[in-house]
Formats: structure tokens, sequence, C-alpha cells
């Protein structure tokens, strides 16, 4: 995969390939297709918000409320936000939907692949300290997932392909990459 080439003299340090920073943008396919299923339910939601008793009427205006303004923070994604999703660079991972930080390489203890079923899904399941995800500016949904996980000596966050163009299983392989790379750059020469 990654080959040192080899050095003139002892003296020369190993030099490794660089990698060129990756930016992953939103698929207009995929979230088209999201926002429809979305509409589905919605009318699903609001047929059930005008029949049964009063305590089920309000149960579905609530799911339709929550499904209201997820599909206006996907329309929004889709018609105003042109910067890119996900960027990989040999520092480390940036996912607007995760943090408003990078997260270093350095702080990740491992990254494992993930395979969605069907081609669906997946990404990369990254594995990171507790007191250094504590300092990470999570935005909401991941944090409250890293709080169910907050027992935990180890925790995770997942980039994931939901919504971005790539195939399933392509993320997991470029943030293992990508991490790899960093390994080696912080690995001393000659080694």
């Amino acid at each position: 995969m990654w080959m040192r080439s080899s050095p003139k003299s002892p003296a020369d340090p190993v030099r490794e390939p660089v990698l060129p920073p990756r930016e992953i943008f939103d698929s207009a396919e995929k979230l088209a297709g999201m926002f429809f299923l979305l509409a589905f339910f919605m009318i699903g939601a609001l047929v059930g918000a005008f029949n049964g008793d009063l305590i089920q009427r309000v149960l579905y205006w609530l799911v339709l409320l929550g499904l209201l303004a997820w599909s206006g923070s996907l329309l929004m994604r889709m018609l105003l936000i042109k910067a890119p999703i996900v960027v990989l660079d040999t520092a480390g991972v940036f996912d607007r939907r995760l943090s408003q930080d990078i997260i270093p390489w350095r702080i990740v203890i491992s990254v494992t692949p993930v395979e969605g079923r069907r081609g669906a899904g997946g990404g990369a399941r990254l594995a990171i300290r507790r007191e250094h995800i504590r300092k990470l500016r999570l935005e909401p949904l991941p944090r409250f997932f890293r709080w169910l996980q907050s027992r935990d000596e180890i925790n995770g966050l997942f980039v994931s392909t939901s919504g971005v163009a790539l195939p399933s299983g392509r993320l997991g392989e470029l943030c293992l990459a990508y991490s790899r790379h960093h390994e080696m750059q912080d690995a001393p020469a000659n080694v």
C-alpha cells in the first residue's frame, strides 16, 4: 500500500508519499432520497395526527414536528451548504456532522472501517480516549451518544457515509489510510 522509498545514504531520512487533503461533499441523490423518505413518514404522521385519542394525536404531532425539523435541515443542507462535509488529511479528520473541531490522528487510538448492509451506510469508527473526546466541541447528537458511552474508558466517534458522495466501504478505507500515513510520519526515520 504505502511504500517507503529507499534512502540514498544512511543519513538520508526515509521519505513517505504525501497524501493530499481529501474533501468529501454531499450527495444530492442520497439527500433527495432521504428527504422523500421523510416526506412519506410525514404523510403517515399527518394521517395519525387526526385519528385516535388525544394522547395519540399529540404524539403524532410531536413526531410530525420532529420530521419537519429534520427535513428542513436536510433541505437547507442541500441548498445552502456548499462546503465539504468530511475533510481528511494527514493531520486529522473533520466531519461537520460530528464536531466543530478537526479530530487529530494523534488522539485516535484505532480506526475500524465499517461496511454497511447492502452497500448502504458504513464509514469508520474512531476509538478515542475519554479525556481527549471531552475536549472536542461535539455537535448535539454525537454528544448525546458519547454520554451513552460515558462508562467506557475508550469512546468512539463514527464518521458515516450517510448523505455523502462515497460508497459504503470507501470512507473507512480512506480514514484508515490517512491514519496510517500519520503514524508513518510520526515514526522515527530509518526504523
